[in-house]
């Protein structure tokens, strides 16, 4: 049986808590949220409206924005931040220390390793990895079966289709979408070839240039609102 008053848990209104699960310590609770019978580590904090589905385990300090639906079987790692309005699929494994936006979807069976940023707006699907230390820009569409390196930078409304494998340290460049099937690796260029390890529609339709990325990392702040 659960011990939300005895771990001085905040629960919201209209809130319900499977009798089963185990609440941490000093956890805040939305209204609406719907828990089932998961492990929630202390100071987690669920904003309203939000439903965990049976068999997740999250994380201590990990937070998780509103309206999200996490299905059966999930762990999220402590201090990961999930935004408003996600979805995330069955089995999947999010590590701790990771930051996704608001309207993320995340497919089964899909593995986020520690200190990635997934800004707004992205659609990530089923069987994929995405290594550590990985930024994925807004609007990015990642389809089943791909794999991001370590340090990739995946910029704004790029797609990555089916089976598509990005080694360590790869860019793709805004709006590139890159065909089934395709393993790139990072070469250094030229400087005047552009920033090194970024992958351009040019240079992939011509020569298959590849081109490190650069940019900053941003802080994604969803529960400061």
């Amino acid at each position: 049986m659960n011990t939300l008053k005895q771990h001085k848990t905040i629960m919201g209104i209209n809130t319900t808590v499977h009798e089963d699960a185990v609440i941490g310590i000093g956890c805040e609770l939305g209204n609406d949220v719907t828990i089932g019978k998961c492990v929630i580590g202390d100071g987690v904090r669920i904003k309203d409206g939000t439903r965990i589905d049976s068999g997740t385990v999250i994380g201590s300090d990990a937070m998780i924005g509103r309206n999200v639906n996490i299905s059966a079987g999930v762990v999220i790692g402590d201090r990961t931040v999930l935004g408003d309005h996600c979805v995330v699929g069955t089995h999947v494994h999010i590590d701790k220390d990771v930051e996704i936006g608001y309207d993320v979807v995340i497919g089964s069976v899909t593995d986020i390793d520690h200190n990635t940023i997934i800004h707004g707006c992205v659609s990530i699907g089923s069987h994929v990895h995405v290594k550590d230390n990985v930024t994925i820009g807004e609007h990015v569409k990642i389809l089943d079966n791909c794999g991001i390196g370590s340090g990739c930078h995946v910029h704004t409304y790029a797609s990555l289709l089916d089976h598509v494998t990005l080694e360590d340290r790869v860019g793709v460049s805004d709006g590139l979408t890159l065909g089934r099937d395709i393993k790139i690796k990072y070469t250094p260029t030229k400087p005047e070839s552009g920033i090194p390890g970024m992958v351009y529609r040019h240079n992939l339709e011509n020569h298959m240039d590849y081109q490190k990325s650069g940019g900053n990392r941003s802080i994604i702040k969803m529960f400061h609102r």
